[in-house]
């Protein structure tokens, strides 16, 4: 005889769960036993609140419907061995392993990560459907074969199969446990015993058969079910559990049951009428208007999520201690617990508010899971540096971790690959630390590294189980457990306490179940992610005063008085559901036509997630809250329509935001930041400030919702507020009182003084990495013609005779010391750089000749390369006079001087070589950023009596067009000499004797227009005096103004669009950015050699004064 089927049908706040408590207190009076069924989330809370209700939980039992399968199982005694969801995992890994070939349309996505997790999830929609692989295998041939559908379930049936002929006699996967104790339940305990289900969480057809079966073995099975028995306007948000209702009586039809359905039509008096008029209308179409006080209603709009949670936190302690509600009586829906979750955590640790965060994450979320992938990911997947300094990161790895910052420091520096584990380091001068943390490594890792390269899954599992006794994770593990314990943060030492017994019992399935199988150490890897992204770790609340924080579904099965909903945003709130997986829409429906309802369509799954919202905000009897962001950090977000339609449900209703309005602040965050924004590029600009931005500013800063959003404002606006100076105090400590000076240094202040003073008074370098960059050929060039003018010289031969053969065999000779000393050899460090290599080399051998064929054409020959100036060097130092009266030493290194005697005169050059081939900016001059070859040549011209000349040399591979018909002379001309040569015909015969009107073959821009006369870049020598003066009058103004505390973020920038702080390694610290209020660049102004000289030479005119006229004059340079 069947048992009765009862029905408790009502919408929310009608009565049905306290009807159920009803019926189990009386089943407890009379010594009777009872069953109460809920959804698995569940299931500790139904506990807690039911023992509240019945003063105790004797006589009756709390289950979900997989630990009824579970208790079914574990006392029958008649089983196969329990897999777990990860263990099933493995079983479908295994066999895409095996089966791979036959694959036709996913035999590449077989092998991707996340592949196996998603055929898990339909093998379970599969057997939950009834379908056995022969029911798949007949639908398949009733499918037509043009349908791409009909393709992917033949590759799903391959694999369905394989897995359950494994899984045959040896293993009960969840599912199948379902089906087991389906069979076990006619002689189990729940035989006899009327069974309460309150909630029947999107029944699938194993639930449905499991409450079939129980219509036969128990007296009654009473179902509540969330359904209106009055039809209203919401009546669409109830389909889904019509649905449900239509088949229960389906299933009870078939067990020839008796169906009661009692139904609850009136509401309870436990919620606010607020609350109600909500609950009642927020999915009603049409909706009534509340016109009454809706105060307890609150809409909140953050600029951010951070201002969202910062604002979320300062509600809950407001209604704790204005309210008297207790944290247990509040709980926060969120929308998405991944984005929000360390956001709440933060703000309400903060505050001292004590929630549980509602959730499980995988176990490869764990820091100690995660060194473990790591681990094994750097000895199996090419010695990926990231993995190992991950590794040693991680804090499991017994590993100081400044011993592991040194290492990353040395990795980086110099680029080494491959495995650190057999060998101490040895490249560059290693510290001690980056040895300690490589040795350290390398006594748990190269064993490891051994035995995963055995033949079997089981050999690497105990290779890895040895690993892990190496590090002695477990013993890490309880350390930390006990510290949290004590620091009462339980959360998270529940997590601690869980992460050893799941990775063992991973490493044991593994063995049990793949052990025999060879798949190398990628492919143990493989495995090894894939096991830990299916172990959940999961954390039971306490029994304390705390809020409740998770998601929909999680948070919808007790009553509260205080319901805060964040993230309500479009998107976010409801969630558009799509199935996005292997199967589409349009194939589940014809899945569905064929009669396999192996899973919902997007349409019904978003259907019931609108029911669920439904179900969680009526559970508040007092307050809602709800909050949304205007911003994520990555752009604008909208509201949900949720918000809109409560403030058209509630128009009395409170909204706030933390940028409120009134007569100077603006309506909404997104309006506030670009009115601040204007107003800030006003206030630099103008130096003007509108009445509303320091409102808007002070009002911001006041409260703690918004102040931490105003400081990111003002640093990203950091130019406006880094200060113009320090005191010259300051600057003497940070620079010292003995200022060792270049012609860089110089520039670099003119260029930026704000970046000067991170690279010289805060020393802050950057992290030199093992990558070749523009500046390093730069170095390599120098390095290489350095060595060939050395050669050359030391070989006493005569540059005037040297060959082009003798030349390049000069360059191939000393080349390989030069390659194998550049950035610890990095040119030959695999087939790219080597590539590369190939190419500087010919710009090399071009470059050679250049310089011979440029020697060979006047009377001047290199003397010195790479020649220092300044203290105990060949060249005395520049001596600068300060304001004061000190002193201040110039020192340098020059690239090339070249001499030559013309008539028993002594004749000066120097020579910068330059791969980007400037010419001479006398702009540069003016403003301090090209003082280098002024400075050089005033510092070598004691070894002359006659500055001839200042140059800038290109180094660079020619460019020349196949129709030019002096190939050779268009190759010569590309690397003239740039720069200002003396207007002397002496000088200019020594630089190029075969000049004989027209232009010089040798100096760029120099013609001959007459017997003695030159035009161009050429000077007068009262004009080279001039332009060496004002050089080292710039440079003592820039010394000064250094020396006084100027630091002001300032870029220059030749043209209008040149990017300032392109190259610059400081950007990230001030944050400069002209797109940003506040920040403006010092757009230069050209000046041609006539004017520079003629403004030069005004008598009395000093170098700020020059400032002040090219400014006012010139023109841009576009």
């Amino acid at each position: 005889m069947s048992g009765t089927l009862n029905l408790i049908v009502g919408r929310a706040d009608t009565g049905k769960t306290a009807c159920v408590v009803e019926a189990l207190r009386a089943h407890q009076k009379a010594g009777t036993r009872a069953i109460l069924l809920v959804p698995e989330q569940y299931t500790y809370e139904a506990e807690r609140l039911l023992a509240e209700a019945l003063g105790g939980l004797i006589g009756v039992q709390v289950f979900s419907f997989s630990r009824l399968t579970e208790r079914v199982l574990s006392l029958s005694g008649k089983t196969r061995p329990f897999l777990s969801a990860e263990g099933h995992r493995m079983v479908i890994r295994r066999a895409i392993d095996q089966r791979k070939n036959d694959l036709r349309l996913f035999s590449y996505a077989a092998q991707s990560a996340g592949f196996a997790e998603e055929l898990q999830t339909i093998f379970q929609d599969i057997k939950r459907a009834g379908l056995t692989p022969d029911a798949l295998d007949a639908l398949i041939v009733r499918l037509p074969e043009e349908l791409p559908l009909t393709e992917k379930l033949s590759d799903i049936s391959i694999l369905y199969r394989e897995t359950e002929d494994y899984l045959v006699s040896r293993y009960l996967s969840p599912d199948d446990a379902a089906n087991e104790a389906l069979n076990l339940l006619p002689e189990s305990f729940v035989a006899g015993q009327p069974v309460y289900i309150d909630g029947l969480d999107r029944p699938n057809r194993q639930v449905l058969s499991l409450n079939g079966e129980l219509l036969h073995i128990c007296p009654s099975v009473t179902i509540t079910l969330r359904i209106d028995c009055v039809q209203r306007a919401d009546e669409e948000v109830f389909e889904p559990e019509r649905e449900v209702l239509l088949q229960l009586r389906d299933v009870a039809e078939r067990a020839n049951a008796v169906v009661t359905e009692e139904r609850f039509c009136e509401q309870t008096n436990r919620a606010d009428p607020l609350m109600r008029h909500i609950e009642r209308n927020i999915f009603a179409y049409p909706a009534e208007v509340y016109h009454g006080n809706a105060e307890k209603l609150t809409l909140f709009g953050a600029s951010d999520r951070r201002a969202e949670t910062e604002a979320l936190a300062e509600s809950i302690l407001f209604f704790a201690r204005e309210k008297g509600i207790r944290y247990r009586d509040m709980a926060v829906v969120v929308s998405d617990l991944d984005a929000y979750a360390g956001l709440i955590r933060r703000s309400c640790a903060r505050r001292g508010i004590p929630i549980f965060l509602d959730r499980k994450r995988p176990l490869s979320g764990h820091a100690a899971a995660d060194a473990v992938l790591c681990a094994v990911g750097y000895v199996s997947n090419n010695f990926h540096t990231d993995d190992l300094l991950r590794y040693l990161k991680s804090g499991y790895a017994n590993c100081l971790e400044a011993d592991a910052e040194e290492l990353d420091l040395y990795i980086r520096r110099t680029g080494i690959r491959g495995s650190l584990l057999t060998k101490p380091l040895s490249r560059a001068n290693p510290s001690e630390g980056a040895e300690r943390a490589r040795a350290c490594a390398a006594v748990a890792l190269e064993p490891l590294q051994k035995g995963l390269a055995r033949a079997s899954v089981g050999d690497q599992v105990r290779a890895l189980y040895a690993f892990l006794l190496q590090i002695d994770l477990q013993h890490q593990l309880e350390t930390r457990a006990e510290v949290l314990q004590k620091e009462e943060r339980l959360a998270e030492m529940q997590e601690h306490a869980q992460v050893w017994n799941l990775l063992v019992a991973l490493l044991d399935q593994l063995s049990e179940i793949l052990g025999d199988l060879k798949i190398g150490r990628a492919g143990f890897l493989r495995l090894l992610e894939e096991g830990m992204r299916g172990a959940s770790i999961g954390v039971v609340p306490g029994t304390a005063d705390q809020g409740v924080v998770g998601d929909v579904v999680r948070t919808r099965s007790r009553r509260v008085r205080a319901l805060f909903v964040v993230g309500a945003n479009d998107g976010l709130l409801p969630r558009p559901q799509q199935n996005d997986g292997l199967l589409d829409n349009l194939e589940i429906r014809e899945l569905q036509n064929q009669g396999a309802n192996v899973r919902k369509t997007s349409a019904e799954l978003t259907a019931s997630d609108r029911l669920d919202l439904y179900t969680a905000l009526s559970k508040t009897d007092e307050y809602l809250y709800v909050s949304y962001a205007y911003g994520d950090g990555g752009g604008e977000l909208a509201p949900s329509p949720l918000v809109e339609r409560l403030q058209k449900l509630c128009p009395n209703c409170m909204f706030k935001s933390d940028i409120e309005s009134n007569d100077v602040l603006p309506d909404c965050a997104a309006e506030a930041l670009t009115m601040t924004a204007a107003d800030l590029r006003r206030f630099r600009d103008e130096g003007k400030s509108t009445e509303r931005l320091p409102a808007l500013i002070e009002w911001l800063t006041q409260r703690d919702s918004t102040r931490a959003l105003t400081q990111r404002m003002i640093e990203e606006s950091a130019a406006n507020f880094l200060p113009l100076s320090i005191p010259r105090e300051t600057a003497s400590a940070l620079y010292g009182k003995s200022v060792p000076m270049s012609a860089s240094r110089l520039e670099s202040f003119n260029n930026c003084p704000f970046q000067h003073f991170v690279r010289y008074g805060l020393r802050a370098a950057e992290t030199r990495e093992f990558t070749e960059r523009a500046a390093d050929l730069g170095e390599f060039y120098h390095a290489a013609l350095e060595a060939f003018v050395r050669a050359v010289n030391g070989k006493k031969l005569n540059w005037k005779l040297l060959s082009d053969p003798d030349a390049l065999a000069i360059l191939d000779e000393v080349l390989p010391e030069v390659i194998a000393k550049h950035h610890d050899g990095i040119l030959l460090e695999n087939e790219r750089m080597r590539a590369t290599l190939f190419l500087l080399v010919e710009t090399l051998r071009q470059s050679v000749l250049a310089i011979v064929n440029q020697i060979r054409a006047g009377s001047f020959s290199p003397v010195l390369t790479e020649v220092r100036f300044g203290h105990g060097a060949p060249f005395p130092p520049i001596r600068l006079t300060l304001p004061d009266g000190s002193e201040a030493l110039v020192g340098g290194v020059i690239d090339r001087v070249d001499q030559a005697n013309v008539g028993g005169r002594e004749l000066l050059r120097i020579v910068d070589y330059k791969t980007g081939g400037r010419d001479f900016d006398f702009a540069g001059v003016l403003q301090g950023l090209t003082l280098q070859l002024p400075l050089y040549l005033l510092a070598a011209a004691e070894r002359a009596e006659t500055r001839a000349g200042l140059y800038y040399m290109p180094i660079s591979q020619p460019v020349v067009s196949d129709a030019e018909e002096d190939i050779e002379g268009a190759v010569a001309e590309s690397f003239r000499l740039k720069g200002l040569t003396l207007s002397d015909a002496a000088v200019i015969r020594a630089s190029d004797n075969a000049l004989s009107g027209g232009a010089s073959a040798v100096l760029y821009k120099v013609e001959q227009t007459g017997e003695a006369d030159y035009s161009g870049s050429v000077c007068t020598p009262s004009q080279m005096e001039s332009l060496l003066t004002l050089a080292r009058k710039k440079s003592e103004q820039t010394l000064s103004r250094m020396l006084s505390g100027e630091l002001a973020a300032s870029p220059a920038a030749r043209k209008k669009r040149q990017e300032a702080c392109v190259y610059c390694d400081y950007k990230s610290v001030c944050r400069f950015d002209p797109k940003k209020p506040g920040c403006r660049v010092r757009l230069l102004k050209t000046i041609k050699q006539d004017a520079f000289f003629e403004l030069i030479g005004t008598e009395g005119l000093v170098p700020d004064e020059t400032d002040r006229a090219l400014r006012a004059g010139g023109s841009d340079d576009e």
